[in-house]
């Protein structure tokens, strides 16, 4: 045990110091995580989340479970608003069942720049239930809670309120499914307390409109869904807090309530539920938009109206009172006996049973009647409906048999006439091969059909029949077309003899001696035709020699005029291609090869005249381009065209890279091109600044606006959000402070006020405490007693008369007393009595006055170290707070001064410095910021109480 307490404060630093951490990191992830506002008019973009899907399957029912009731309420919702209010853009972050992670469904709603994000969930209830095991040890272990039902909606809440807060945590937990979930949350932990605590100081600034478009929400639920309200609620739900516009998260019902998870499972209960939050969504739109008093008279605002199906079920009035009393969870040890739990389970089954026979759908109750058996094997009943169950799916199998045997046989016979009919058609268009084929499918049909296959057999001899005689008709057709063949080539071959084309002629006589091979006409033809062929080839040669003989004369010396004529045009190639070729004319002929020798050296020379013109010439063009680059480069330079003038300058050096001319121009347009970049990046930087300044002046101006309208909260996040954009700017760290102050001030405004009240109306009430105990002391003539209490409450109220006149009487009626009644009162002792009655009233008032919101920083601060206070204005600089005391801050804080603290609305507020002068104290806070106190600000004090900075900066300046 010693060795226990020596360590007990050192754990306790450890645990404060870890709590510290996760508030600064967390405080990191709300402004890194946070996605800038941008004001919008109207709605008209929407995001449709349906919570859980693919791995994360969320609460389960009996049958249903939430993945895939929110899915098809999503799905619903999403196709009412695209079907009917055609201006607004519908975004699902899931339309199938696939898992999508928490931060991804917020981040579709931001980068799509959405006015609205809608995220659908069923709710679970549970309770702990106590039994003994079979050794005798008690045990503890959770089990749905049937009783809970009703339909609540979540907006991003500042307060995480007991019952409520494993709401957000089941719904968070989603996040443990995914791959390195710390990393994508900053370390997050979903299960620990402490980090609600954190996320719950940053709120949004759409909390109003969405608790407004919730509220409508849940009117609809109750006004045609027949739900149970269970209110709008606040509470930290990642997807709320990550979303950078209007958000709700609405649990449509519990699926843990049997009666209730009927409804929600079905097409019935899921299209009421998408309608409700339809009509929700078209009101909230209509007031966005400036629409007031829209009335619609459509099929949504004349559905029929629902009765909720647990009042129909009976014990309603039960049922709703501990809907209230227990959000979703009772949290306390309930003694349950097993057998009653198991029999509640069992009844269950037998109830969702009898509802999936009652709908025809046999084979779920079977499944369900055997789990309930399984639960309870000696029960009879599971069992009999089981195998009735089995009996009436026999007999429907028996009979669907039955129906399609007839049908099979009703199939047949028409089939067999179609058969039949198209077979006799066939046969009278003699078209018997067909007609035959349909018999044979006849007789496949009906085996047993002897007319059939007696057809069969005299269509084959039928058939046979007819190809003999189609088989001699086409023998003799044959015989007539040869012999019209045979006569058409020998009137042909005739013809083409007479025409002198022999090599015809014959072809077709051979034609003719194929066709007829006894022919000897034909082969005497093609003898006289093969003389006539060699006789006119012989003739055709010797008049192909005459006439080359005399063409290549006549080349020879057409080649020759060309030759001179084109020597003559000085066009000495050509001239020594003719010369060449009437040299192959004639081989003997020595004139073309002297001519050609001649025109070989006319084109030398020809060749070396023409590379000198175009060297010359290629100098001049080159000097010319190279000049002309220049020029374009100078003008370029003038038009401050400095990239395409540098540019111009390399081509120019393309053609005289010896010239400097180009050099130093070039050097001219880079020193210019570098002047005027850095007049571009100065006029950037400029424009940035302005930019920066814009927006920080315009968060400042959204700030004080927000801080007039008392918006605090909204008032600085802005604040905030001009620190990103200049963080040494001591304008917003001092509006910060004053919106600080005035938020507290708003805070102990309204505290006081509920004390003021809450005072004046225990003095009413023990006012009429008094006048009821005088009146009854009055009544059995106790006059002493009376009197005492009259005069206590004429103490509280000294206007009222009752009192005093009653008082006046007891007096009078003390007078006339009488022995053996209360002796008189002296002076003394009525002197003491009114003494008593004020010490009674005053220690009244100050039981009223103690109490947990009464440690303000008068009643219960005191110095922890040798600094005492001092009277006047004092500035201090506050770290950190504590729920309880810091036991030996010295030795923690030891790098900070003049350590001090006070008590404040149940928390110990450490402070350091001591200052007259609110400049110093801001230097001091950087200070303290800097030795690892990010969070410190300045707090005032007026003689010890604490009170507003603007106040304690004016009366300090006084």
């Amino acid at each position: 045990m010693q060795t226990i307490k020596r360590y007990k404060p050192l754990l306790l630093h450890v645990k404060i110091l870890a709590f510290l951490l996760l508030c600064a990191g967390i405080l990191i992830v709300c402004t890194s995580f946070r996605t800038k506002a941008k004001p919008k008019e109207g709605v008209k973009t929407v995001v449709i989340d349906a919570g859980h899907g693919g791995k994360d399957p969320g609460c389960n029912g009996l049958v249903h479970n939430e993945k895939d009731v929110t899915l098809a309420v999503a799905l619903k919702l999403g196709k009412l608003i695209e079907e009917n209010i055609k201006d607004v853009k519908v975004i699902y972050t899931r339309k199938t069942d696939v898992f999508v992670e928490l931060e991804e469904r917020a981040q579709v709603a931001n980068r799509n720049e959405a006015d609205l994000f809608i995220s659908i969930h069923c709710n679970a209830a549970s309770t702990f239930i106590t039994y003994t095991d079979k050794k005798g040890k008690k045990r503890k272990r959770e089990v749905h809670n049937p009783k809970p039902y009703g339909s609540e909606t979540y907006v991003m809440g500042i307060k995480n309120e007991k019952g409520k807060l494993t709401v957000a945590k089941r719904e968070n937990a989603a996040m443990l499914l995914e791959d390195n979930y710390a990393k994508t949350y900053n370390g997050f932990d979903p299960n620990s307390d402490e980090a609600y605590i954190i996320m719950s100081m940053w709120t949004g600034a759409f909390v109003e409109q969405s608790a407004d478009f919730a509220s409508k929400i849940q009117e609809e639920y109750v006004k045609k869904a027949g739900r149970i309200d269970k209110g709008v609620q606040r509470q930290s739900i990642w997807v709320l807090w990550r979303t950078a516009m209007p958000s709700i998260l609405t649990e449509v019902g519990f699926l843990t309530n049997p009666e209730e998870e009927k409804f929600l499972g079905s097409a019935k209960g899921q299209k009421y539920l998408a309608t409700s939050i339809f009509r929700a969504f078209r009101k909230y739109k209509d007031e966005k938009e400036g629409r007031t008093g829209v009335a619609y008279n459509d099929e949504f605002e004349t559905e029929e109206a629902l009765v909720n199906e647990n009042y129909l079920k009976g014990d309603s009035l039960k049922m709703v009172k501990n809907t209230k009393v227990n959000s979703d969870s009772l949290d306390t040890d309930v003694k349950i006996p097993e057998e009653e739990v198991e029999d509640e389970k069992y009844n269950i089954l037998i109830a969702e049973a009898n509802l999936k026979e009652k709908e025809g759908k046999l084979t779920e109750a079977k499944f369900i009647y055997g789990k309930a058996s399984e639960m309870h094997p000696k029960e009879k009943f599971p069992l009999e409906k089981i195998e009735e169950i089995d009996r009436t799916i026999a007999a429907e199998i028996a009979f669907k048999e039955e129906q399609n045997r007839m049908k099979a046989e009703k199939e047949r016979e028409t089939k067999y006439k179609n058969y039949i009919t198209e077979a006799e058609k066939k046969f009278n268009e003699k078209k018997y091969a067909e007609a035959q084929k349909f018999y044979l499918k006849a007789v496949e049909v009906h085996p047993e059909d002897t007319l059939s296959k007696h057809k069969i057999n005299e269509l084959e001899t039928t058939i046979v029949a007819e190809k003999a005689r189609v088989e001699e008709e086409n023998r003799l057709k044959a015989l007539q077309d040869k012999e019209s063949r045979y006569r058409l080539c020998l009137l042909e071959a005739e013809k083409k003899t007479n025409e002198k084309k022999y090599t015809e002629a014959k072809g077709l006589y051979l034609k003719a001696a194929t066709i007829n091979t006894s022919d000897t006409i034909s082969k005497q033809k093609i003898e006289e035709l093969d003389q006539l062929i060699v006789a006119e080839k012989t003739k055709e040669e010797e008049e192909n020699k005459l006439r080359a003989a005399m063409d290549k004369e006549g080349r020879y010396k057409s080649y020759l005029a060309g030759a001179e004529k084109k020597t003559t045009e000085k066009k000495y190639a050509e001239a020594k291609i003719f010369y060449m070729k009437a040299a192959e004319e004639n081989t003997n002929d020595t004139l073309c090869k002297h001519k050609i020798a001649e025109l070989d050296n006319l084109i030398a020379t020809e060749k070396a005249k023409e590379e000198e013109e175009n060297r010359l010439k290629a100098v001049h063009e080159k000097e010319s381009k190279y000049k002309w680059y220049l020029t374009e480069a100078e003008k370029k330079s003038g038009e401050k065209k400095y990239t395409e003038a540098k540019n111009l300058c390399l081509k120019a050096a393309e053609y005289s890279a010896a010239d400097t001319l180009y050099k130093i121009k070039l050097l001219e347009i880079d020193h210019l091109i570098a002047a005027e970049k850095t007049k571009a990046e100065e006029d950037q930087r400029l424009a940035e600044e302005k930019e920066k300044d814009k927006k920080y002046n315009w968060y400042i101006a959204e700030g004080d606006k927000k801080a007039w309208e008392k918006k605090f909260i909204e008032s600085k996040s802005l604040y905030y959000q001009a620190l990103q954009i200049k963080p040494t700017d001591l304008i917003a760290k001092k509006r910060l402070n004053e919106v600080d102050a005035k938020e507290r001030l708003a805070e102990k405004t309204k505290t006081d006020a509920e004390t003021s009240l809450k005072l004046q109306k225990e003095k009413e009430a023990k006012y009429k405490w008094l006048i009821k105990v005088g009146d009854t002391n009055f009544a059995e003539k106790k006059y002493h007693d009376a009197s005492v209490a009259y005069a206590k409450a004429l103490l509280l109220k000294p206007h009222e008369m009752y009192p005093l006149q009653k008082g006046e009487e007891c007096t009078k009626l003390l007078k006339e007393h009488k022995p053996g009644q209360e002796q008189p009162l002296v002076p003394e002792q009525k002197n003491n009595k009114d003494l008593a009655s004020n010490d009674l009233i005053r220690d009244y008032k100050n039981n009223t006055e103690k109490g947990p919101n009464k440690d303000n920083a008068t009643h219960t601060q005191h110095p922890v170290n040798t600094i005492h206070s001092q009277d006047g204005i004092v500035f201090r600089v506050q770290f950190t707070a504590n729920e309880t005391e810091i036991p030996a801050p010295g030795t923690k804080f030891n790098t900070l001064e003049s350590i001090w603290f006070y008590k404040m609305n149940g928390m110990y507020k450490y402070t350091a410095g001591k200052f007259m002068n609110h400049d110093e104290a801001l230097k001091y806070q950087e200070k303290v910021r800097s030795l690892g106190y990010p969070g410190a600000f300045i707090v005032a004090f007026n003689n010890d109480k604490r009170i507003e900075m603007n106040q304690a900066v004016k009366l300090a300046k006084q």
